[in-house]
């Protein structure tokens, strides 16, 4: 559910991305049906960083989904797709919050590094009211301001489970 005016309402790409997340075993969704089959990573995460509005909810998975599924993420498709988009800011912002160090995620975030957007994006709240723009912009995480990203998902608030 999605806050707009401070009335919720449903919606269905968030439902699917709650069902994908279930199915991929984040912990917060496990009580929801799962799709099948069971989606990839990669799309799921490309798909929910390129959505203007996504639920707050979903996007606090992503660095979990980025650290869960480390060694199966397709990081050159991911920056290309990225680059592409202009997502950069985004996925760069996550892969550095999911805290994983191997040697293929640095190259990753270094490539993103380096067609890093000055344009300032918010992670998935496009419709931000601009008094939330000016509270987080002042309030966001030094990793969020040197994404140009504006959020208040911490590293450390990430769901760990296994």
């Amino acid at each position: 559910m999605k806050a707009v005016r401070g009335t919720p309402r449903p919606d269905a790409a968030d439902d699917r991305f709650r069902a994908q997340l279930s199915a991929l075993g984040y912990p917060a969704f496990t009580h929801l049906a799962p799709v099948r089959p069971k989606p990839d990573p990669d799309s799921v995460l490309l798909s929910v960083l390129a959505s203007p509005d996504v639920d707050a909810r979903v996007v606090e998975a992503l660095p979990w989904l980025a650290r869960r599924y480390a060694e199966r993420l397709g990081l050159d498709w991911l920056v290309r797709q990225a680059k592409l988009h202009n997502l950069q800011n985004r996925l760069g912002f996550v892969l550095q919050a999911a805290g994983v160090g191997t040697p293929d995620h640095s190259a990753a975030v270094h490539d993103l590094e380096c067609g890093r957007l000055l344009q300032e994006s918010t992670l998935c709240w496009d419709s931000m009211p601009a008094a939330a723009r000016e509270w987080i912009r002042v309030n966001r995480s030094p990793l969020a301001e040197h994404w140009n990203v504006l959020t208040t998902l911490q590293a450390e608030g990430a769901v760990d489970a296994g």
